[in-house]
């Protein structure tokens, strides 16, 4: 599993004291799909700045993703219209809310409820968790069942 890229610290031209921000992400798959929805979700929301992607969940990179991480500071918060838009699969978005928690980044997504600013939505995170410790479980049993048996 590829782990999420570590934001780095604000850079030189933004002032290190600045207000805490929300951030949000929106992405659909192909240019056919419409954003309209998800940018009125996190607009309604009081997201300050929304980053779009047009492209695949299952692409590695994805360009308006990448340069919203970096922006990030202790304090903000991400807001996403369903956790889908953000992870590629259960353990990538696993492993980018645990970077940002470790950052000091809330994590908000709308259509799930989830909300890391209040306790509920830091118990749905741990769900989230061990879920995909479950998943990586049956992954490495399954695994080690496969290469037993030749």
């Amino acid at each position: 599993m590829q782990r999420p890229r570590t934001p780095q610290p604000a850079p030189a031209s933004e002032p290190a004291d600045r207000l805490p921000r929300t951030f949000g992400y929106a992405r659909v798959s192909t240019d056919d799909q419409n954003l309209a929805l998800q940018l009125n979700a996190l607009r309604k929301t009081g997201c300050d700045e929304v980053f779009e992607d047009r492209i695949s969940g299952k692409t590695t990179s994805r360009p308006a993703l990448d340069r919203l991480l970096p922006q990030l500071r202790w304090g903000d918060t991400l807001a996403v219209w369903k956790l889908d838009r953000l992870g590629r699969g259960v353990l990538h978005l696993v492993a980018l809310m645990e970077e940002l928690r470790t950052r000091g980044v809330e994590f908000r997504s709308i259509t799930e409820g989830m909300d890391t600013r209040t306790v509920m939505g830091r118990a749905m995170f741990q769900l989230v968790a061990v879920f995909a410790e479950l998943e990586r479980g049956q992954n490495t049993s399954a695994s080690s069942r496969a290469t037993s048996c030749w």
